[in-house]
């Protein structure tokens, strides 16, 4: 038989076979070439594949740490809230007991609910 050698080319990705060509040695170059700018574009497409990934995890953080933040203030507001409710229960309690709770009457005057008492003459 003639002068023909046959060649085989293996590509790799890590430690993975990705294809195998068996050519003759005049489109070996051809082949070559192909097989190589393949490469090269899978190797960007899945770095930019990669940086999106990032990205998007580094966007995720940052959405659940303001959700975080948004919880913590309405918690403490919510405890605002308890506090202050639990105080006019007290008062309703004692105005309920027939006593003037302390603080009532300038709360009252803050409001303008209550004007100053007149001086009797």
């Amino acid at each position: 038989m003639g002068g023909g050698n046959i060649s085989t080319i293996v590509l790799w990705q890590g430690e993975k076979i990705i294809k195998v060509l068996d050519s003759k040695p005049a489109a070996d170059n051809a082949l070559v070439k192909d097989s190589i700018k393949s490469h090269k574009q899978f190797v960007i497409i899945s770095e930019r594949s990669r940086k999106s990934a990032r990205e998007c995890r580094a966007r995720k953080k940052l959405r659940y740490q303001y959700l975080e933040e948004l919880v913590a203030d309405r918690e403490r507001s919510v405890l605002s809230l308890r506090k202050e409710l639990e105080k006019y229960y007290q008062w309703n309690n004692e105005l309920d007991q027939g006593r003037i709770p302390e603080r009532i009457e300038d709360l009252l005057r803050d409001m303008g609910v209550k004007q100053e008492e007149p001086q009797p003459f």
